[in-house]
């Protein structure tokens, strides 16, 4: 029958969501909590204030679930970075993402 559309040509909202940020603000460390309500490929992001991707770390294919990442204030070199003000930004499967604001101080 023409024009009909079965559920599978219909997308169901994600439920993606980073769930905690603790400290916030933070000094040493900050604790990043966040949920999948299916699995997919996750990673996380942090960007700094003018948009530059200063960590990035892959998680590949995850189960749907509460993860916790900890992030140390440093760059992908290793390198601690200034105190302000950054963005998080947990994405899934390269088509859903949720961003959030963190402030490191020293």
């Amino acid at each position: 029958f023409a024009g009909t559309t079965s559920l599978d040509d219909v997308e169901i909202p994600l439920t993606l969501e980073i769930s905690a940020i603790y400290p916030n603000p933070f000094n040493a460390s900050v604790n990043i909590e966040y949920f999948l309500d299916r699995p997919g490929e996750a990673s996380l992001e942090i960007f700094d204030i003018q948009g530059r991707i200063v960590q990035h770390n892959d998680f590949g294919n995850l189960h749907a679930g509460r993860y916790e990442w900890i992030w140390n204030g440093t760059d992908r070199n290793g390198r601690l970075l200034e105190s302000g003000t950054y963005l998080v930004r947990l994405n899934l499967n390269g088509r859903f993402s949720k961003t959030h604001k963190i402030i490191m101080v020293k």
